[in-house]
């Protein structure tokens, strides 16, 4: 399976790559790309740390396990924290592997790129947790004010933790059950991510939009996993009730009329119709959210955590490459 996957990641890479290098360099790439997949192995021993800064409101420090160091209030700043991930060093060091400098450039990107796909999935499970927790949304600062040395020899080996126990086993219920490596699941919570922001910030009409989302992903991943369903009948698959199918069939009407197309009817009072009713739909997010990290608990298509990130990347070669590459965008 992983060999057809394989091919089908070289032949994609090539299709793509005939108006972006030399036709000299063309010819050379699919060896090349063989070369870099050959010599992930070389690299199963090694992991990369990445520390990034987020804003966020609540309080909270939680030691990781093996994906994730943890989530730790740096300096005493009550709403600066950093975030310490473990990914596959697929960040540098192709220099020897690649000697040309035109493919060096070309290839190496992608796998920075793969790369940033795993830690990004890797941040937004405490993230999620984070978010579906206290219902706030975070903020990347960029880049942290100390090290990933500093990092590691700062870090507690237990973390206090500044919230009640209820809100705790909230946190560590939902970190549990998020796979941020499978796309649909870090899309689905980007999106809600996405919601919360613009719904905190009074962008009524983007945020629907945002939720909505949300909803499409959950009904594409079920397309994707060869489940037959429509949009409007689809949350029965995910053990939902049928008011769940009827608030996403409600929630598509409303982005369709204000978020989704210029509204011909009442543009002016779209948040004072519809706000205290998005309001109260917070239950029924957080429930299509579970249902959907719950079915993907149970038919998983994509390790969590691998044992060795080389095979892992031949299995998902064609996931990463859709994810991350740019030959879907328009221009």
């Amino acid at each position: 399976m992983s060999k057809a996957k394989l091919n089908e990641f070289y032949s994609s890479y090539r299709r793509y790559s005939e108006h972006h290098i030399s036709e000299k360099q063309l010819n050379k790439l699919v060896p090349c790309l063989k070369r870099c997949v050959s010599s992930l192995s070389e690299r199963d021993n090694s992991e990369i740390l990445e520390v990034r800064e987020i804003y966020t409101k609540p309080l909270i420090e939680y030691c990781g396990d093996n994906s994730f160091l943890g989530l730790y209030n740096w300096g005493g700043d009550d709403k600066s924290f950093v975030i310490g991930v473990k990914g596959p060093f697929w960040k540098r060091g192709w220099r020897k592997v690649i000697n040309n400098e035109e493919l060096y450039d070309h290839v190496s990107w992608f796998f920075h790129f793969a790369n940033q796909y795993v830690t990004r999935g890797r941040a937004i499970e405490p993230l999620g947790a984070l978010s579906l927790t206290f219902d706030e949304t975070f903020e990347y600062i960029g880049s942290p004010r100390i090290s990933e040395r500093s990092f590691l020899n700062s870090i507690p080996l237990n973390f206090p933790c500044d919230f009640d126990n209820d809100k705790y086993t909230i946190f560590d219920n939902w970190i549990n059950k998020i796979n941020g490596m499978d796309p649909f699941i870090q899309r689905a919570l980007y999106f809600y991510f996405r919601f919360i922001d613009l719904r905190n910030h009074g962008y009524f009409d983007e945020a629907i939009t945002a939720l909505d989302k949300v909803i499409d992903i959950g009904h594409k991943f079920l397309l994707e996993r060869k489940v037959e369903c429509r949009r409007d009948d689809f949350v029965k698959f995910y053990s939902l009730e049928k008011d769940i199918q009827t608030w996403v069939n409600q929630i598509y009407e409303v982005r369709s009329l204000f978020g989704g197309h210029p509204s011909n009817t009442k543009w002016w009072d779209s948040e004072e119709l519809y706000g205290e009713w998005l309001d109260e739909s917070t239950p029924f997010i957080k429930q299509f959210l579970s249902a959907m990290f719950d079915y993907e608990n149970n038919n998983r298509l994509i390790e969590k955590n691998p044992l060795l990130w080389s095979e892992w990347f031949k299995q998902n070669c064609m996931t990463i490459y859709n994810s991350v590459w740019f030959h879907k965008l328009p221009f």
